[in-house]
């Protein structure tokens, strides 16, 4: 019979933790002994082209098809997209850890709930939540809807990861809420709102968010350190002039955006100054800058300089601090490291891109 997701899941956490060194019969005799079903060759072929891209969970090959199609990390899990079974099971949720209300499921897919409950709750949707099922470690997650019927309340909570994942797992104590940075996107033009601009600057930033996210639970795993970041949320969007879109994110998270923003914004200005400097004429100095900002998007070039040595020692320093960790390999940033991958593939093109907004309507804007 066909693998499941919750197969496939399994066996690309094994291709993880062998680094993508594991071959194709080496995972399915693991996933047999498991009591699992086999994969084929097409999925293992799938877990390649997930590790290239840096993915640090297991995404389906239709999804992973629309990501590269649209240029763009579109895969935020909807629940109408995953196979629900009927629900009836008793649960607890908890908005902070501290109280829990009992509740019970009305429908369960792989990453999320359907639950109806007696208490009555004011929560916005995105709001951080925790799901506590038998013989599972706490769900973390976030409330996707709520509606109030009588003296019921029914709502969607999305699960940050599959909720397979949990299954016999430690409970993780939660101690107190991560530390929260900020990211915003702020309009400094005046005039009439580019929707198509606007919503394009906004998806960017969500893309490097994510990725960014990744590169931390990558480290987190290396180091062995247990880390659950804090959800970000957008806070609010004002289109007075100056207008902007401030999104709550991780602390860790918006101090490495924070590095990787200075120093490829840094980067371009040296490079344009140099451009200035020789007084090429328009066109020459167009097509030169194209080209430069071309060179900045390849880490592999700023790695490999004396230079930009200093920004693999910075952004080492910052996921110590992010993860708990006493050290972090220094050659976590070597070829053919989740990590690199990460990094050329995904957070490298989005961090030019959005610190070249400086000569535009927008710009990024981080507080750590």
């Amino acid at each position: 019979m066909a693998a499941k997701t919750e197969d496939a899941l399994e066996g690309y956490l094994l291709y993880l933790r062998k680094g993508g060194h594991i071959s194709f019969r080496e995972i399915n005799n693991f996933l047999a002994k498991s009591g699992r079903r086999e994969i084929a060759l097409r999925t293992f072929d799938h877990y390649r082209r997930l590790y290239i891209h840096g993915f640090r969970y297991y995404v389906p090959i239709n999804h992973l098809d629309v990501y590269l199609s649209l240029g763009g990390d579109r895969l935020t899990a909807e629940r109408r997209r995953f196979h629900r079974e009927e629900g009836g099971e008793t649960l607890e949720y908890s908005f902070d850890t501290v109280i829990w209300h009992r509740a019970a499921t009305t429908d369960v897919s792989s990453i999320g709930f359907g639950i109806v409950s007696s208490s009555v709750f004011d929560r916005k949707p995105l709001t951080p939540l925790f799901v506590r099922l038998k013989n599972h470690a706490d769900v973390p997650g976030h409330l996707a809807w709520s509606k109030q019927q009588g003296p019921l309340t029914r709502f969607g909570v999305r699960a940050d990861n599959y909720i397979h994942k949990y299954k016999n797992a430690e409970v993780v104590a939660i101690t107190k809420p991560r530390p929260l940075g900020r990211v915003a996107v702020v309009r400094t033009g005046e005039g009439q709102l580019d929707w198509q601009k606007f919503t394009d600057v906004l998806n960017r930033t969500n893309q490097l968010i994510i990725a960014v996210e990744n590169l931390i639970y990558t480290v987190a795993k290396r180091t062995g350190q247990e880390v659950i970041l804090a959800k970000p949320y957008l806070e609010s969007i004002e289109f007075h002039s100056p207008g902007e879109a401030p999104i709550k994110v991780d602390l860790g998270v918006a101090e490495t955006i924070k590095l990787l923003i200075d120093n490829f914004g840094y980067l371009l200005l040296t490079r344009r100054k140099r451009i200035a400097e020789t007084e090429l004429v328009e066109t020459a100095a167009k097509q030169a800058k194209v080209e430069l900002i071309e060179k900045a998007l390849s880490v592999s070039e700023k790695l490999n300089q004396h230079e930009n040595q200093e920004l693999a020692n910075s952004l080492r320093q910052t996921l110590i601090s992010t993860v708990g960790a006493q050290q972090v390999p220094k050659n976590f940033l070597e070829p053919e490291t989740p990590e690199r991958s990460l990094l050329e593939n995904r957070i490298a093109p989005m961090a030019s891109r959005l610190a070249e907004l400086d000569d535009d309507e927008y710009k990024l804007s981080v507080d750590s």
